[in-house]
């Protein structure tokens, strides 16, 4: 496993392309900014252990593998056995290639050939680090003759203790069951209402819809700012019992996006005609 470096004065970025092309870690003036990386399970060419990695070409799961679009039946492979769902898209669990490489500066590519997600595309993400943190850009592009259902996501993790809050703008939520509900409910519960800057909860596995694209998070003494253009209106908040991490994840689409009609497109997903690309672009800034 080979790790590539970027700095650029405080800031110091890992990243691991042949492991799902993810960062391996983020820190500004030495304090992490996102969860250090298990490198025992980078080493095992695990994905889990990131501090970060890509979702393309969608996000979250999608249920029991299967969906239907334009008239046929797709099956796709369970990435995590014995649970039976596909999930993330393919990005994060295969290689990626380093296309360019600077000082504070990378890109990486990843190509997928046309198999169980019958469509060849090509995913890119650019890295730029900046004094302030990192500027990160993910997009993909149908490389097939047909038109593709397609979203896009990142899956940070991020240090949480007593003392983490997270604000954010939000109009609704969905919980994350086995119900695949396709429609929001009002407003989240009073633990959850992000718009509050509550302190996080003990269990935290919902999607949060109505989102303008902006967030913060807040621990002793420093704050970092999350900013997604162009504005995606759905977050998902991850924060397991007794873990000392919370996940905050952008995506341009409703979870089981897939399993809701032709093509997800009711649900945020996106058709790509051939050649047509679809991106994203998060900034991960100290303030």
């Amino acid at each position: 496993m080979t790790l590539i470096e970027l700095t650029c004065g405080p800031t110091r970025l890992v990243l691991a392309p042949e492991v799902g092309g993810g960062v391996a870690g983020l820190s500004w003036n030495g304090r992490d900014l996102f969860q250090p990386a298990r490198m025992d399970l980078l080493a095992a060419g695990d994905p889990l252990g990131l501090s970060s990695f890509p979702l393309v070409p969608f996000a979250g799961r999608v249920d029991q593998g299967r969906f239907a679009f334009a008239g046929r039946d797709i099956q796709l492979p369970a990435d995590l056995p014995p649970e039976p769902h596909a999930i993330h898209g393919q990005g994060w669990r295969g290689p990626w290639r380093v296309a360019e490489r600077s000082a504070d500066r990378a890109v990486l590519t990843f190509d997928h050939q046309a198999g169980a997600w019958p469509w060849a595309y090509q995913a890119l993400q650019t890295f730029q680090v900046t004094p302030r943190g990192l500027v990160h850009g993910l997009s993909v592009t149908n490389l097939g003759d047909e038109p593709m259902p397609a979203g896009l996501g990142l899956h940070p993790y991020f240090p949480r203790d007593a003392d983490t809050r997270f604000e954010a703008s939000i109009g609704g939520y969905i919980p994350n069951d086995d119900q695949m509900r396709p429609l929001p409910e009002a407003l989240p519960p009073a633990a959850c209402d992000w718009r509050t800057n509550p302190p996080i909860p003990g269990f935290v596995d919902n999607q949060f819809t109505g989102w303008d694209g902006q967030a913060r998070l807040c621990w002793a003494g420093l704050t970092l700012a999350i900013t997604v253009e162009p504005a995606v209106a759905f977050l998902v908040v991850y924060a397991p019992t007794g873990e000392d991490f919370l996940c905050v994840e952008p995506v341009s689409h409703g979870l089981g996006g897939l399993n809701q009609g032709d093509g997800g497109v009711e649900a945020g997903m996106v058709l790509l005609k051939p050649g047509q690309s679809l991106s994203l672009t998060a900034r991960f800034e100290v303030e």
